[in-house]
């Protein structure tokens, strides 16, 4: 490893021009790593299990046409199996508690998970299995079996890779994030007419790489 650079001038011009040097090698590191996530190196698949506490799925309901209601799934497990040689054979399982819904008002939390919507106490999960993966540009199309309310559709997401690279700690770790809009009455999750049926549901996964 090359010694590391020393400015030796204590000019304001020189540190700040250093202060931005840094900035843009981190932006430009994290761009490196994104970009060659998926750049086809020859390796094998690795493993990666979902990290709950750095996960977030989230969903947006229009509010009658007053604003949006936005909730979140605090409950999420899963694994991926990233093939970088070969993209096509990397796989995606997701699994979202339903119990675990929260839009920051309990008693409209309740009615959520009760009959009228998504129906906890039946059908406790949503999961996401996928059945094909291929690039699509810098991203990728992830198309699977979407399970909502014991209703199983097929559907694809988009993802975007953001990066992967080792933690503080020495863990390997890869971050995606996407978006999917759907119609809740295609789920059997029919609810109150005035509450629109179109559903968008925003996503940012991090996984850390199997031992």
């Amino acid at each position: 490893m090359p010694p590391p650079l020393v400015f030796s001038t204590p000019s304001s011009i020189a540190k700040k021009g250093f202060r931005q040097m840094t900035r843009t090698l981190r932006i430009l590191g994290l761009s490196l790593a994104a970009s060659t996530l998926f750049a086809g190196a020859a390796s094998a698949a690795e493993t990666y299990t979902v990290d709950n506490s750095h996960t977030a799925v989230l969903f947006f309901a229009k509010h009658f046409q007053f604003g949006q209601v936005i909730g979140r799934f605090k409950a999420v497990s899963g694994e991926y199996s990233l093939d970088e040689a070969d993209i096509t054979k990397s796989k995606l399982s997701l699994e979202l508690k339903i119990d675990s819904l929260d839009t920051n008002e309990g008693k409209r939390d309740e009615h959520l998970k009760g009959p009228d919507f998504f129906n906890a106490k039946q059908f406790p999960t949503a999961t996401f299995v996928s059945t094909a993966v291929k690039k699509a540009g810098d991203a990728l199309e992830v198309t699977g079996d979407l399970t909502i309310h014991g209703v199983k559709k097929a559907t694809t997401l988009k993802v975007k890779p953001i990066a992967k690279g080792n933690d503080p700690f020495g863990m390997t770790r890869t971050g995606f994030e996407g978006e999917l809009n759907i119609n809740r009455n295609d789920f059997g999750v029919s609810g109150l007419p005035p509450i629109p049926a179109d559903i968008k549901l925003m996503f940012s996964l991090e996984g850390v790489l199997k031992k």
